[in-house]
């Protein structure tokens, strides 16, 4: 069972405002300290190549930049991969505008280092997939508009009734009393 105390405490707008106001400076002091650190760090870099290029200790300093080369290189590749997730999600939401969820469409693709380009951000098979999800997978993309027409029944009083309205202008309550009525009088001849 539970108590009225268990509910969580409303905060006022004020004091959300303030926790607002402190939460935006903590996040652009950690930025200022973030790009200070960085600076710091290449200046240290700096001096300890020139350190290693005074002391003529050069296999060190290649040491030292194939390092960050590799280290380079594996933020470049990250770099890319986020840049292509996020340009495929891009691509799949102008092809796909009928999907119900281009997230959903997006788990469903086979994507692997055969058919990703990180070059150019692109899928090579990218439409041929979607047209197989199309075909295989059909409950992820919406019904087109003209297969999705459907014959409703004219509404028609039945003969107990003596006030007509139209379907539009009836509550649901009177649309299922009169369902009734006519299955009554169907039931009776």
């Amino acid at each position: 069972m539970s108590d009225v105390n268990d509910a969580p405490e409303m905060v006022p707008i004020e004091e959300f405002e303030k926790l607002k106001a402190i939460n935006e400076r903590v996040i652009n002091e950690r930025k200022a300290d973030k790009a200070m650190y960085s600076k710091r760090l290449s200046e240290f870099e700096q001096k300890e190549r020139d350190a290693l290029e005074s002391q003529n200790d050069y296999k060190s300093l290649y040491e030292k930049l194939q390092e960050k080369n590799s280290e380079l290189s594996g933020e470049l590749t990250s770099t890319r991969m986020t840049a292509f997730e996020k340009n495929l999600a891009l691509e799949v939401s102008n092809l796909a505008k009928d999907a119900h969820s281009t997230d959903a469409v997006m788990r469903s693709l086979s994507i692997d280092k055969t058919n990703m380009d990180l070059q150019s951000g692109t899928l090579t098979d990218l439409t041929a997939q979607l047209d197989g999800l199309r075909e295989h997978e059909p409950f992820l993309f919406k019904v087109p508009q003209a297969s999705q027409t459907t014959t409703r029944p004219r509404y028609s009083p039945s003969e107990n009734s003596d006030d007509v309205k139209s379907a539009s202008d009836m509550t649901s309550q009177e649309i299922q009393d009169e369902l009734r009525a006519r299955a009554k009088a169907k039931n009776m001849k």
